[in-house]
């Protein structure tokens, strides 16, 4: 009586997998020491669904040229930034505003370049990392880009503030020596009154401020914008107090 076959116990199927893996490893040249930790990769658990063979293989070429390049390989480095230089356009294009795309992929590359010698260890496929990298460096151009328009937005307020405060009472900023307008500077700090007075009376540069006070012009930017909500309020509040 013919008897069928029926499935493989798990360890014989798990031996027949790692058979075909390491035949394919073999076949694309790749070292023992990462074939077993693509291994890891290809071996699904309960947690997640294993990587294809196909795709590893494929990705452990794209390493290998990748360090081909950083070991000098003038054709490889070439491939490598010119493949993913579109990768990087494709993912920008409509994310991004074009005056943000070439800061991305500048630093992109250089995050790469820098990062990914010593810190990827096949955690997981190459591509995989590098799109993570990508990932990454457009969102702190994104934030830092958001960090310049928000700072420019600041210094543009405090440009605009003697007028401002002029309108609330005969023009009470340009005119120092009026009593409403020193009892609200009175009001400040002493390190808002000096930057206040810096900027705003005597029309000196956020540059030249900077330097006397030993800070960046960053920093005059977000102090006078502090600055200028506090003197707001004071002078408020001496138009409630006549």
């Amino acid at each position: 009586m013919a008897t069928t076959a029926g499935p493989l116990p798990e360890p014989h199927r798990e031996s027949a997998a790692r058979a075909r893996f390491d035949t394919a490893c073999v076949e694309a040249s790749i070292p023992w020491m990462d074939r077993e930790l693509l291994w890891r990769l290809h071996r699904s658990d309960a947690r997640r669904a294993g990587w294809a063979l196909e795709v590893l293989v494929a990705e452990h070429a794209d390493w290998t040229r990748f360090r081909a390049a950083i070991q000098g390989d003038e054709r490889a480095a070439a491939e490598f930034h010119s493949r993913w230089t579109r990768y990087v356009r494709a993912y920008c294009g409509g994310r991004f505003p074009v005056d943000q795309r070439a800061e991305i992929a500048s630093s992109f590359f250089e995050r790469t370049w820098r990062l990914v010698p010593d810190a990827f260890h096949w955690q997981c496929p190459f591509g995989v990392y590098l799109r993570a990298i990508l990932v990454n460096t457009s969102r702190d151009v994104g934030s830092r880009a958001r960090t310049r328009k928000a700072r420019e937005a600041s210094l543009d307020e405090a440009e605009d503030l003697p007028s401002l405060v002029a309108r609330s009472d005969d023009e009470l900023l340009r005119q120092e020596r009026h009593a409403g307008v020193r009892r609200a500077l009175a009001g400040l700090g002493e390190s808002d009154r000096r930057l206040v007075v810096a900027t705003l009376v005597e029309a000196r540069s956020g540059d030249d401020v900077a330097r006397e006070l030993g800070i960046t012009r960053a920093a005059v930017h977000q102090r006078l914008h502090r600055a200028r909500v506090k003197l707001r309020a004071l002078l408020a509040l001496e138009g409630e107090t006549r």
